[in-house]
């Protein structure tokens, strides 16, 4: 596992890139965009949905919406907005256990954008899916055996054991006395994933629209990716962690 001067080495510089000032406002300054933004665009996705498109008109859609894809875009797209500004709110205010649990839903909405993205049919069948439908199509371990190894279920398994189910290491490691740090490290997942999952978002609108053969009116996006690049500047905390993540060997 390395010696005790190595792993000090490896908490000291976690501790720094976590603790960066500029990190630390760049995590911050995309989480409030992606809330606006993911927000703005949800909006905005469920009334071109309702209004336009061949659903309603070919009987395809069971809400009288004229294009259930957009319409999934749209409620997955308000409840990133949602998850991304409750689990800052709750950072906020110190409450690191409750941010846990929302960023594991997010990573979640993150892969059913991943889905949307990859096959256009995929949104609206899961608005007009049930609870049956979901189980057997749409659970997280369906959607990472799909993507090929682009989500790896060691992630998922560390969120859902650090504030996404309650166990007992969550309860020790989240609700103890903390530097700041570990805050820190939750905000830098919140925006990695949040921005991951807009990414998504924007590929799944695109193929919507190289489905349907139109574009879809957005309201200005600079904002968002000028977060998220500023964030990608100033934050090496990802570079970091993975770095030491690598250089770590297994005892003997």
């Amino acid at each position: 596992m390395g010696s005790p001067s190595d792993r000090d080495s490896g908490r000291h510089a976690v501790d720094l890139a976590a603790m960066d000032g500029e990190a630390r406002r760049a995590r911050r300054a995309l989480c409030r965009a992606l809330t606006d933004g993911f927000e703005q665009v949800g909006e905005r996705l469920i009334l071109g949905g309702h209004i336009i498109g061949p659903d309603r008109v070919d009987g395809t859609s069971p809400f009288g919406n004229g294009d259930d894809s957009l319409v999934a875009l749209g409620y997955l797209s308000r409840t990133a907005a949602a998850l991304v500004g409750g689990a800052s709110q709750m950072l906020d205010v110190g409450n690191r256990y409750a941010a846990g649990t929302l960023t594991r839903q997010l990573v979640e909405v993150e892969y059913l954008h991943w889905a949307f993205a990859e096959d256009h049919d995929e949104a609206a069948a899961w608005l007009r899916s049930n609870r049956d439908d979901r189980l057997k199509r749409w659970q997280p371990r369906h959607l990472r055996e799909r993507s090929g190894g682009r989500f790896r279920g060691v992630d998922y398994a560390e969120h859902c054991e650090h504030g996404g189910h309650p166990t007992p290491g969550g309860a020790r490691s989240l609700l103890r006395t903390d530097s700041g740090t570990q805050a820190e490290c939750l905000h830098y997942e919140l925006a990695h994933h949040g921005a991951s999952t807009w990414e998504y978002l924007l590929m799944a609108i695109k193929a919507n629209a190289d489905h349907r053969g139109w574009e879809h009116p957005l309201p200005d996006l600079d904002v968002v990716s000028t977060a998220i690049s500023d964030w990608h500047l100033h934050d090496r905390f990802g570079e970091v962690w993975e770095t030491i993540a690598a250089s770590r060997t297994p005892e003997a």
